[in-house]
Order: structure tokens, then sequence, then C-alpha cells
């Protein structure tokens, strides 16, 4: 169905085309809405990317059109595919142009002028031209039928239309007026050649209204020559609208003068024909005459026998004769006819439209047995179009009691009665064609053979209509016969030949190969001279063309090539456009346009029609003009039409011939309207990558031929801009050069003005050199006062010949100063140490690289630098001792270079600073979270640095030698605390130790079970930790000196999900740890820690030979526990060789949780192994010290749940708690108490005051 104005409304306001297309396919487009359907026109400047296209883009195009229904308010199933066109590109590269056509349907009727037109460039669409009616309300059912239709259109014209004809039954001779029978119609007629029902759109205020009508296209009327075609209402009968399709020429232009081979002023020069039919027929064969009807207008003829046939006693008599015929399709008749008395005769037979081969008829006559009877044949014809007649031969009545009669004609007519029939010659076998030299070749001949051939060939057949047209017939005497149709062609000028040559020339020039591939054209075009009574003009119908004689001032428009090309042209651009191009306006210009430029191209000649005033031979045009848009538009065709010839001729001055013919083709094939669009097609087909907004490969020529020289333009002259490059010097640069030349590239794919292109530097005009380079010019500015140091800021500013402007900036930097430096002292540093000299510091704006030289030789390379900050520099202390020297080389960005400076580095043996720490000592663990480091240093000269973990301490000093303080934060776990010293001299020493800090203890003593079990978790400690804490990186309270190996995992941890750790590193027997998350945390670390031997937090281990102690914390305390996860499992693996060496079974295997002071035993299944290991899982009620046990063969069978080591009553608190360190445990990791760290500090303090 047909989607209406108000479908394509989003609520209740109306959608603005252009905005929805734009938010779609984005803003590059071109838009044109028509003012009466609201809907897009045309659209074009930019592409989208079709998927799967290469050649055979429609099905895309279709999808494109139905997804954007809405857009367009079309409704893709009424759209029906007339045209899908394809040429390859036009730089070779790609898959080419195609231009897709569909037609508007109204419930299977046409619609009038309507047409979708889709241009896909290389996969991409990049137009769309659209004439689709929208809200079409029609009754489709005629009330008036194609008679009263045909009368309308006659009554407008003023003569009688007549339809196809039915055959004649029967012919009286004696009515016919004798020998040269046949008189003219007193009324005027014309035939109706194509009824058709439409939809008809007529224009009204901003919309339309639409009419079902009959469209009528009559054929040509001979005076005046005219071919009209009508649109009569179907319902009432009201004439529409009418146009006459013949194309005339008309007589208007400039007088100018040229050569041959246009005009009969010139010298005749020998062609070669091609395309000619040659025939031949053998003396000796049978059967070379035959009957022939004639060729004539409005007439009958016919050719009976002089005597009676007597088919007494026949049984099933038969007429057979073989025909062939070229007769105007349902106007004209041919019949065979048969008599009792030699004068009423009646049709047994006819024959329409045509037969090139010679058939074989049979016609039951058995109806006549026994009687005598006449037999002949009888032609009708009306006064249009013309066809080459009948032809009859080997004429036989034969029956069942033998043959009757038979006339093979070869003895001549004497068995017949002629009027316009008579004998010719037609055993033209085999026939054969020219080729583009004009030769021929026929094999297989035997005998005398006699050769015939006529103006006539697969697509051109040239007819006088004052004289008999020109042929050949000779006899040959030799095998090879050679002739000029100079010799045989007595019309005016040699005009038949002429045209013949000529209309072949244009037909092969058109169907040369792509673009040129317009086989539409590959039909025989009639193409008759001396046509009418008129002189002076020459006619198309968009299939034949009409030439008129020469007569008063005009030359025969039959020898003039130039207009033989220009109508032959017209039919092309008619079999080229889908839908009607009207001949008015500017789209009647560009008919005219193309007629020209093709005829003036093919000639090399821009005048049109030259020779065609016998007086001056001037001609009727001269597409080299200066005829602008639109000041010179005057409303008439042909002279209209000198303006877009006249750019397209320009257009071939500046490209050439080929490349320019190849565009004015392709443009032509997009079926432009009007000038502004044939322009725009001009730049689709000559772009190179769908997208007309960086412009095309040839659109400064197209830039100067159809805008400079005619005025014609397009928006897409002003989407390209100058452009600048090779700016010198570059952009951000430095020079230490005041007096540097400054130079730009300035290029455009249209012409640069010269006189437009100006620069300032700092704000003041500079003097310009420009020298001319391909698209453009080279700028050039040679200062004739230095610049100053600092920014020198150039603005180049130009137009092209659009007026597109550009404006660029750039600046670089002058610098004439050269950097300095300081002069620091010499050094001394100790040897094999890390030592890096800080004395140097450079100065200047632009700071550039230094480099270092020791002794000569490089030792640092190009390193940037900084204004005023101090330099370092590494000293190789490895050389060995004694003085070395070291020189910096030093420039700034412009190239400057500084005064060198060196300084005398000595390298020797210094002893090295020592320090220790004092307090806390090593494997110290604390519940707080920070501790305050304390330690001694001291030096052999050199004063010092000292850092803890990266940050400075506090010093204390007296000297070389003093003591050091830092407090540093401590996180859960074991912490790793580094001091460090340097002196001044790049001696270093360092030393570190391990604080471990655990969760302080809150439960109370005795307390067990699984609710503090579940606890356990990273250094939690009491039974009501399991409810505290979150998620988290957790931390382990094991001594870290207990640790063989450890391995962490981490995983987001959400409400509702199987939760999984893996340890693909699989560095300790875990492999797995899975649980169900009845929280969330966020992201959580799980650790696995191999222990070397039994955990600090255990008192004691299990029963049976110990595979592997572990730790497992997951995240911080409070994570562990029963409201928190469900189904923990843990997945682990033995090793085989440890089973085997300890004589174990996989089956004794079992895992053991540390929990509420006692060992639990969880049994594992086995769930896998490989060559290496046996794989376990077991579930698990929390996290806390394990233990993996064997049992040897003889003592397995002994399975305990549950192993108390320690009584619950004899537990701490500290012990009572899963995971928890005891309380006494603290003491003895830390080794020492307070008390004994003070005297230690004082012991220190005092050896530091004997050392000084």
């Amino acid at each position: 169905m047909t989607i209406s104005k108000e479908q394509v409304n989003i609520g209740q306001c109306p959608v603005n085309k252009e905005t929805l297309f734009a938010a779609k396919y984005g803003p590059d487009w071109n838009v044109s809405i028509d003012q009466d359907s609201n809907l897009p026109r045309r659209i074009v400047g930019s592409s989208i990317e079709l998927t799967g296209v290469s050649e055979k883009a429609e099905p895309e195009v279709r999808k494109f059109l139905a997804d954007n229904s809405q857009i367009f308010g079309l409704d893709s199933v009424e759209l029906e595919l007339i045209k899908d066109d394809h040429d390859c590109s036009l730089d070779g590269n790609g898959s080419g142009i195609s231009n897709i056509v569909y037609r508007q349907l109204y419930r299977g009727i046409p619609v009038y002028s309507s047409r979708i037109g889709v241009t896909v460039n290389d996969g991409k669409l990049v137009a769309v031209d659209s004439s689709y009616f929208p809200d079409i309300k029609v009754p489709t059912k005629a009330s008036i039928d194609e008679l009263q239709a045909l009368s309308a259109a006659g009554s407008d014209l003023g003569i009688d239309i007549i339809l196809p004809a039915a055959p004649l039954s029967s012919v009286s001779l004696e009515e016919l007026s004798g020998p040269e029978s046949g008189t003219a119609s007193e009324n005027k007629a014309a035939k109706a050649e194509q009824v058709s029902l439409v939809i008809y759109p007529v224009g009204n205020e901003g919309s339309y209204e639409y009419h079902l009508a009959y469209k009528i296209e009559l054929a040509p009327l001979r005076d005046p020559l005219s071919a009209w075609v009508y649109f009569v209402d179907a319902n009432d009968g009201q004439i529409l609208y009418r146009y006459d399709r013949m194309i005339s020429l008309t007589v208007n232009g400039n007088v100018t003068g040229t050569v041959y081979p246009e005009c009969p002023a010139d010298t005749p020069i020998n062609v070669p024909f091609r395309n000619q039919r040659v025939f031949t027929f053998n003396e000796a064969n049978e059967s070379n005459n035959a009957l022939y009807s004639g060729r004539f207008n409005n007439g009958t003829g016919y050719a009976v026998t002089f005597n009676p046939i007597n088919l007494t006693g026949a049984v099933n008599s038969r007429f057979n004769f073989s025909t062939r015929y070229d007769i105007e399709l349902d106007y004209d008749y041919a019949y065979a006819i048969i008599s009792e008395d030699g004068n009423l005769f009646y049709s047994i037979g006819n024959f329409t439209g045509s037969q090139d081969s010679w058939a074989d008829e049979s016609i039951d006559i058995s109806a006549y047995d026994g009687k005598q009877v006449w037999i002949g044949f009888f032609y009708d014809t009306d006064e249009a179009v013309l066809g080459d007649g009948f032809y009859a031969d080997n004429i036989t009545i034969s029956s069942e009691s033998g043959v009757a009669f038979a006339d093979d004609l070869e003895k001549g007519g004497e068995n017949w009665i002629f009027n316009k029939f008579g004998l010719i010659n037609t055993s033209l076998n085999p026939v054969t064609t020219t080729d583009g030299n004009g030769s021929y070749n026929i094999t297989g001949l035997e005998g005398g053979i006699n050769l015939y051939s006529e103006l006539s060939g697969p697509y051109a057949k040239v007819i006088n209509e004052d004289e008999t047209d020109a042929f050949v017939e000779f006899n040959l005497t030799s095998p090879t016969y050679d002739w000029n149709w100079a010799d045989v062609d007595t019309s005016y000028k040699r005009e038949e030949s002429n045209v013949f040559y000529h209309v072949n020339v244009i037909h092969d020039f058109f169907t040369k190969g792509s673009p040129f591939n317009i086989h539409s054209m590959d039909y025989q075009a009639i193409a008759t001279v001396e046509y009418g009574s008129e002189s002076g003009n020459a006619f198309s119908d968009g299939t034949n063309i009409y030439l008129f004689a020469a007569g008063g001032a005009y030359e025969s428009t039959a020898v003039l090539s130039d207009v033989v090309y220009h109508e032959y042209i017209h039919s092309v651009v008619d079999h080229v456009y889908t839908t009607y191009l009207p001949y008015e306006g500017e789209s009647g210009a560009l008919d005219e346009g193309w007629a020209d430029y093709f005829a003036c191209t093919v000639n090399n000649n821009p005048i049109v029609g030259e020779g065609f005033y016998v007086s001056t031979g001037n001609g009727l045009r001269n597409l080299n003009n200066t005829y602008r848009y639109p000041d010179d538009i005057v409303g008439e065709v042909h002279y209209d039409s000198q303006i877009i010839s006249g750019a397209m001729w320009d257009l071939r001055e500046i490209l050439g011939a080929e490349l320019a013919d190849e565009l004015v083709l392709r443009g032509m094939k997009l079926e432009p309207q009007d000038f502004q669009e044939y322009l725009e097609d001009v730049l689709i087909v000559d772009d190179d990558n769908a997208d007309l907004s960086d412009g095309t490969p040839h659109i400064n020529a197209i830039f100067k031929a159809f805008y400079v020289n005619h005025g014609i333009d397009s928006e897409y002259f002003n989407l390209v801009a100058p452009e600048v490059s090779g700016e010198c010097p570059l952009s951000g640069s430095f020079t230490p050069n005041n007096t540097t030349t400054i130079a730009a590239n300035i290029t455009d794919l249209i012409d640069i003005d010269s006189s437009s292109i100006c620069m300032t530097v700092n704000g003041e005009p500079a003097s310009l050199k420009n020298t001319e380079i391909n698209n453009g010019y080279r700028v050039e500015h040679i200062p004739s006062i230095p610049y100053g140091d600092g920014a020198v800021t150039v603005c180049l500013n130009a137009l092209d010949a659009a007026e597109n402007d550009i404006s660029h900036s750039w600046s670089f930097f002058v610098d004439t100063k050269s950097p300095i430096s300081n002069t620091p002292e010499d050094m001394e540093f100790s040897a094999n140490s890390t030592a890096y000299f800080t004395g140097w510091r450079l100065f200047d704006s632009y700071p550039g690289y230094y480099w270092v030289l020791c002794d000569g030789e490089q030792v640092l390379p190009p390193v940037q630098w900084a204004n005023g900050t101090n330099l370092s520099v590494p000293v190789n202390t490895d050389l060995g001792t004694g003085d070395f020297n070291y020189t910096i080389i030093y420039n700034d960005t412009a190239g400057n270079y500084g005064v060198q400076d060196t300084v005398i580095i000595t390298i020797n043996y210094f002893a090295a600073p020592a320090i220790n720490i004092i307090s806390p000592v090593e494997g110290y663990s604390t519940t707080s979270d920070s501790v305050t480091v304390f330690g001694t240093v001291n030096s052999t000269g050199s004063l010092f640095s000292v850092t803890v973990n990266g940050v400075d301490a506090d010093l204390s000093l007296e000297g070389f030698n003093g003591t050091f303080t830092k407090t540093v934060p401590l996180s859960p776990g074991i912490n790793a605390i580094y001091a460090n010293v340097t002196d001044e001299r790049g001696a270093t020493n360092k030393t570190s130790i391990n604080v471990t800090r655990t969760s302080p203890s809150t439960g109370s003593g005795g307390s067990s079970g699984e609710s503090s079990g579940n606890g356990g978790s990273g250094g939690s400690s009491g039974s009501s930790s399991g409810s505290s804490g979150g998620g988290g990186g957790g931390g382990s309270p094991e001594l870290q000196s207990n640790v063989e190996i450890k391995e962490l995992a981490q995983q987001f941890v959400t409400n509702g999900n199987r939760i999984r750790f893996e340890f693909s590193r699989e560095v300790t027997p875990v492999v797995y740890v899975e649980f169900d998350a009845k929280k969330s945390f966020g992201k959580v670390t799980t650790i696995i820690e191999e222990l070397k031997g039994r955990s600090i937090l255990t008192p004691a281990g299990p029963e049976g030979e110990v595979y592997k102690y572990l730790n497992i914390w997951v995240g911080n305390g409070g994570v562990s526990t029963l409201e928190n996860i469900g189904t923990p499992v843990i997945g682990f693996k033995v090793e085989k060789s440890w089973l085997e060496e300890n004589d174990l079974l996989e089956s004794s295997i079992k895992l053991w949780r540390y929990n509420g002071g006692v060992w639990n035993l969880l049994l594992p299944e086995k769930v896998n192994e490989d060559d290496e290991s046996v794989y376990f899982e077991a579930e698990t009620s929390g996290f806390s010290p394990f233990a993996i046990t064997g049992v040897a063969q003889e003592e397995s069978g002994v399975q305990k749940s549950t192993l108390e080591l320690i009584p619950k009553e004899n537990l701490t608190d500290a012990s009572a708690v899963t995971g928890g360190q005891p309380v006494s445990g603290e003491e003895n990791a830390a080794g020492l108490d307070f008390r004994f760290v003070v005297i230690l500090l004082a012991c220190a303090f005092l050896v530091v005051r004997r050392r000084s």
C-alpha cells in the first residue's frame, strides 16, 4: 500500500525529512525536497556503505529504500525495476558505478513520470533521485474505452486515429481503381502505436491530483512532421496533457566554417562501409525469382493467376508456397487469396509483422475441390510506417490426386496478373556483413555467382522517399569484387550512402565498450532521406530519423554528418532515459546539448550543422562559446542548449576527448533533469572515493568548464579549499638563524588565485615570491631585517577560483643566544660504589641536550635537560682509583652550544658507612599498626643520609656517627623493614628485619567450636571475630620464616554465586577453593601458604605421616563464616612419588583442619589422577591451618573424626581461637621484651659516644 503523509508523522509533528536523513546517515548530505509532495527529490553528497555489493547492487538498494520508507514516503512493494545499468569505474579501480531505476506502480498500474533512481559507486550509495507520488487514491477501472479515448485525441488534432486493422475477408478487383489502385483517406489519419492505462499526476498548489488515464502514443504524422503523445482521462474523456515527442532540427546559431567529412563543401574521401549486408545467388540454382509486393504507402497491390486452375477430381487440395516478409505489425497486411470467378477474392491467410527467413506455408483449400479457382496474393498498407514488403515463391496447388498448378517463377510472370506486384530475384544466399574495414568474405560457392547489396544492415536501413533505393547487382567473373557506392548511388549528392555510413559510425560509437555500452541501440534504425515536401529540417522520433531534402537556402540534412549524428543521439538519449525527459526548459536543453556535443566530438569540430546554409556554408550552433547560466537563458531548448554543450566542449578542451566523452556520457546515464543535477552527476561519476565533500580527481577542470566559463554552479565546489603544506621552518621548530627564509606550499583541487596570496609575519605584511608548482604555488618570504629572539608567528591566506579561502598560521622560534653552565667544584667518590655527580646546572630559555665525556670518551649519551635544574651524572667508580676529567657538552633547542666545563672527579677506596637496626629485633610481633625503628650509623669522614623504607629518617649525629629513628606503619601479617645509608662519596650500605602484625585477642578462654573456627582468616583471633571485618586482601599471622612458598588468587565475591579460586601456578598442593557466597564482599584475596613445618598456631600435629602443612586464609576476618559462605570445598593433590616412597595407599590420604584447639578429620574423595599426582576434594567448615597426611598400609583402617591434642579446659584464650596465635607465642616469636630493648639502646648510645 502507499504510505500517506499522515503515516510518516511522529505524533502530531511532521517529520523533517532532511533532519531525519541527517540523523541516520550524517550531516554531509544535500537533500532537496519536492514542494508538492514534501518528499526528498534528490539526495547527494556523501556515501553509505552497502553490504555484500559488487556489480549486483540492486537487492541491497531495494533493502535500503525499504529501510527508509519513512524518509522517502514510499512502499518498496510498489517499485518495479526498469533499469540496472553498470559501468566499470573511470580509473579502473573498485567495482564500478551502477545506476538502478525503479518506477512506481499503483495497484499494478504504472504511475506516469514516477522514477526512483539510485547511484552506487564502488559499493557505496552516493545519490538518490526520487519522483515518487504519495497518497494516491483513484479508481483503477476505466469508465470509457480505448476507442472513446482515441476519439478525444483525434478531435483535438482534427484527424482520424486508426486502431490496428482487422484482416480483410475478401476483396473485389473491380472495386480497385485499376493498376495503380489505392487512394488516400479523405480525412487526415494517424495510427495509435500504443495505448495503455497509467496513473497521471497533476500538480495542484503544493499537492497532487491523480487521474486514471489512457496514454496514447501516435505514429508519426507527415504534415507537419510530428509524433504526439496524449493523456486522456479514463473516466470523463478530458485531455489532461499532450506533447510532441518528435525532436526537430531548428535553424538558429552562429556562422563559422569547417572541413570534411561534415558537409558537401568538403572534398569527398573514400571510407570503408561497415555493417553492410551482402547477398549472393548462383545462376545454376532454381527459385531465383519470386513474387514481390513492392514497397508503398497508403495503397493496395496484388498478383493473381491469369487463368483458372481446374480442381476437378481433386481431393484435399492445398495452396502451398514459400514466403518472407517485413510488414508493419497489425496495421499493414498481406493476404493469400482465392476466387471462383476471378474477381471476388476471399482471404484464406494473412501475414503481418516480420519473417526474416524463408518459410513454407500450406493452406487447406479442400472446400474448393471439384471447382475451378484463381489464386493469388494481396497487399494493403496505410500512410505511415513502411516495411520492406511481401515475397512469395515456389507456388503450387496439390492434392491427393496430384499437382494441379506449379510455378517457380523462373520462366517469368506469364501465369500472373500484376498490380504493383512484380518479380524479383530473391535467392540471395548466403548472407554476410562487412567488417569495420568494409571487407566481406563468402565461402562454399559454386558456378556462376551473382552479388547483390543495398544500403541496409543490422543497425541502419536507408529509404529514399522520392527515388528507388540504391542497390548493386553484379555477375562475378573473378573471386574478388570491390565496389564503391559512388558508382551506383544516384541520390542527391550520394545522400543515401552518406547517411548509411554515418548512422553506422554513430551506432558503433555508442556500443564500442563500457561506458559506451548502450546496446539498446542494436536495432535496425530507419533513416529516411528526401522526407516530406519541406526543407531545412530533420527529426528523430526516438527510434528512427527523418532527413529533409535540399531546398531554398538550406542544404539537404542527409549530407551533413553532424546532423545525422545529432538526430541519432536523440534516439540514444531516449533509450538511456527510463522516464520521459521533457523536451522543454533545461531538460530539453540537456537533450539538445548532448546531441550537439557527441556529434561534434565525433567530428572533432565544435560547429554543429556546418554547411547547412547553402550561400555561406555556415553552421547552426558553435559549442566553443561563452554563453552563461542563467543570464543567457531565453526559454528555447536549442538556444539554451549552447550553455550546457559549451560546458561539455570546454571540458573536452581541458581533459581531452577520451576522458571528457566518458564523463559526459556517464553523467547522462544518471538521468539528470536540469543543468545543476547534470553537473553534480558528472562530479559523482568522476569521484574516486564515493565522497563529494573532499572533491574529485578532475574537479578543477569541471569547475572551469561548467562554472568559470558558463556559470553552472554547485555547492560541492565550495566544499574544497586550499591547503598549506611544507611549512619552513616547521611549526614549533627552533632556529639560530634570525634571517631564515619562510616558505610553504599552497595547493588546491581548484585553481588558486595567485593575487589573493598574502602573508603576515608577527602581524606585519610580508613580501612574497610565488612559484608555480603542481596544483598551486610555492610561497617564499626572505626577511629584509632580522627577527628578534622568541616566537615568530606566520599567517598565510589565499583564495581559490571558487572563492574558498584558507587562513593558516604557524609559529617557530628564533634563539641566537647560547646556553650557559655553572662551574662546580671537583669531587671525590668511593670506588666500587653507586655514585652520581650533581654539581652541574645549565641555563637557557629553550633547553636542549647535554652529554658527558670522561677523559675524552663519551660516558653519557645525549639527555634532555631543564632550565636551572641540577643534572645527575652517573660516575663510573669501577675504573680504579685516580683522577678523571669529566667534561659536559650541551646545547639548546635552536642548536646553539654553550661553553664546555670540566671537573676533576677523584675515585678512591673509602670504607662504606655502617648501619644497624637496634629495635625492634628480627621476628618481632605486635598487634600495633606501627612500630618505631631505632638504629645506629657511623662513617669514615663523609656525611651521610639514612632512609627507612625509602623515607628519610631522623638523625642525631656527633661528627660522622650517630643514631636514627623512624616510625613506620604496619600491615597485618609480615612486614619487611629496610634501612639504607649513603655517604657523600656514593658509598652505600643497608640492613633489614621482619616484623609481624597480628590481630588483638578478644575471645574468652575455653571457647571453641565451629562458630569461632569459621572466622579464622587472615590473622583474626577471638571467638567473635567471625562476624567482624569484610572482604579485601587479607593477611597471615604465620611467621614468614616458616613459610616455604605461598600462592594467591583473587575473585569478586557476589551474593548468590558459586565462587571458585583457582591456583594455576600449582606451587602448593591446593588446586582450588570453592564456596557459595551468601553476601557480596567485592574483590577478595585467598592465600595458600605451604609451611616448612607445623604452624606456630598449632601446638601439635595430627596423627599419621604428614605430607604437607598448610594455611588457607580467605579475605579479612569475617569473610569465611557460616553466615557468609556455604558448602566450602578444598581441592588438593598428593604426589604419587611421595606415596610410593612412604608405602602409602591413596585411600589412606586424609585432610586435617585445626579448629577450636583440635585437629578435625576431613575425609576427602578422590576426583582424578595423572602421571604425577592424585587429586582429592574435601568439604570443610571453614579456613585455618590444615595438614595432609597418610597412613602406612599396616596402620590403615583407623579413622577418627576428632583428635584432641590439648584438653579444652587447659587452653588459654588465645590458643582456643581458630587461626589465632597464643599470647605466649608472641613473646616467643619476639624473643625480647621491651625492657631488654631499652637496655640495648642505652648500650648502643654509650658505644657511639666512646667512638666519638
